[in-house]
């Protein structure tokens, strides 16, 4: 039993470049939809990153959660 961690997945364009996101996953995969959690940093988008955010979404992956960390 483990999490399973996908780092810097691109969800979109903004700004003129890429924007990403890590995603997170408890281990088995779900066998059906399951609840979600998206981490947004504060910072106004000018200070922190998604990296802060996903040491915080662990717990709730171990939980059975789906959770992302955008940036």
């Amino acid at each position: 039993m483990g999490d399973v961690l996908v780092s810097t997945v691109v969800y979109g364009r903004g700004g003129g470049r890429q924007l990403t996101m890590h995603l997170l996953r408890p281990r088995p995969a779900p066998e059906r939809p399951a609840p979600a959690l998206l981490f947004v940093h504060g910072g106004g988008f000018r200070h922190g990153s998604k990296d802060a955010g996903i040491a915080r979404l662990f717990p709730f992956a171990r939980r059975g959660y789906v959770c992302a960390s955008v940036e």
